[in-house]
């Protein structure tokens, strides 16, 4: 049984994402050295957080001539007791400290926003998301993990539609610029859920940290009306980063 709470055990995982944030070196020598990291951490929190491994990725969406990992996302799959049955965790990671690209477009293109174009959001409702989250989520839901990496050769979509053979929790986190990506997946996932999972077997869930907004207040008022009440939000008050781009909050 594991020793940290289930909310723990999320944040462990979403932590996990961030491993590679300062290793150099092509998309397959990343993800190779995020495989061996994140499966030794997670060898030895064997008593603490349960068994979990990663079924799908890491997967590492470079930025042209980059040589860093500009985003990061793999899934765990494992189970906080185990009477019960396991689940799936998505893992997204937040901003690379050294990369560039993060912090001026994933992180800073904010003034540029886009329509969500996913979904059927109410008409008196004009959701959008910032450019950078735009951006981001397009990264991630086109990734495809490389040779040897678990989900080969599969998006995280087609990975889902054939890993899901019954009742499955969904769980998608993440921290930082990972706190506005990981909502933003959820939404993407619930939103094409007739394109992975036309059964409704997926429980789908999301638990951001310390992110910042990922789009507008239509974005905000149609996510909540989706998924408001299966998402935990954590944020430190004294943290800049979640005040953003709250215009009430940053002029305060």
């Amino acid at each position: 049984m594991a020793t940290l709470q289930p909310n723990q055990t999320l944040l462990v995982l979403s932590a996990l994402s961030n491993l590679g944030s300062c290793v150099t070196g092509t998309v397959d020598q990343i993800e190779a050295y995020l495989t061996r990291a994140i499966t030794s951490v997670l060898d030895r929190l064997r008593g603490d957080i349960g068994p979990w491994q990663v079924v799908w990725g890491p997967a590492v969406y470079q930025a042209w001539d980059s040589d860093l990992a500009d985003n990061v996302m793999y899934v765990a799959k494992g189970t906080f007791d185990p009477a019960q049955p396991p689940q799936l965790v998505v893992s997204i990671a937040g901003t690379n400290p050294y990369s560039v690209f993060d912090w001026l477009l994933e992180d800073g293109f904010v003034s540029l926003q886009l329509p969500w174009l996913y979904g059927s959001p109410p008409s008196n409702l004009n959701p959008k998301i910032a450019l950078g989250t735009s951006l981001g989520l397009y990264h991630l839901v086109t990734m495809i993990p490389g040779p040897g990496q678990p989900g080969f050769g599969t998006t995280l979509q087609e990975f889902l539609q054939a890993e899901l053979t019954g009742n499955t929790p969904l769980v998608i986190t993440g921290h930082s610029l990972g706190g506005a990506l990981s909502p933003t997946v959820a939404l993407w996932l619930s939103d094409t859920r007739s394109q992975w999972d036309p059964n409704g077997l997926a429980t789908i869930s999301c638990l951001p940290s310390a992110g910042p907004t990922s789009g507008n207040r239509d974005f905000a008022t149609y996510y909540d009306s989706q998924l408001g009440g299966s998402t935990r939000r954590i944020h430190n008050s004294l943290d800049v980063v979640p005040h953003a781009w709250s215009q009430s909050d940053l002029a305060a």
